[in-house]
């Protein structure tokens, strides 16, 4: 029986594919985004208050994202989603993400920064760890239960409780 000889750069180890988007390469060139999601409720005070932080923005730095992406997802019962991180009870959610193609920017990375300030700390959005850069700690957490230690890096080790 002849054996199977793997080509070139179809295996991977399982930690290659752990999403670390907040350390792009100099010279990568993708869509790069941030994820918030927040309750359907809060959708007037979110649109808003991002609109009046990103013009602002504009007028200090000349910079804006290239686009924002809305989707709107019903949530189940708690219950039902067995890790439950996202899930405050049955109702609608909608994320309300900036976009850019280039995440190398330094204009970019400095937006997503302070728009963290805005959308976390003051409309309460629930930022994905994987989706989210440039958390810092406090601003997300990850229940310990659920990381595989092998593939917990020193950025996501500071989000476990």
């Amino acid at each position: 029986m002849p054996t199977a000889i793997w080509p070139m750069g179809i295996v991977y180890s399982r930690a290659d594919f752990v999403n670390e988007y907040w350390r792009p390469s100099e010279n990568e060139r993708r869509l790069d985004f941030q994820y918030y999601e927040h309750d359907l409720s809060r959708v007037e005070t979110v649109v808003a208050e991002t609109y009046a932080f990103t013009k602002s923005f504009q007028e200090r730095t000349g910079y804006v994202p290239g686009g924002w992406a809305t989707y709107f997802v019903r949530r189940l019962e708690k219950e039902k989603k067995p890790f439950g991180l996202y899930s405050g009870g049955p109702g609608v959610s909608f994320s309300f993400d900036p976009i850019c193609s280039n995440p190398a920017e330094p204009l970019w990375q400095q937006f997503s920064r302070e728009y963290n300030e805005l959308a976390i700390h003051r409309l309460g959005a629930n930022a994905s760890p994987i989706q989210t850069q440039w958390l810092k700690k406090g601003e997300v957490r990850i229940p310990r239960k659920l990381a595989k230690p092998r593939f917990i890096t020193p950025y996501f080790a500071q989000f476990l409780c």
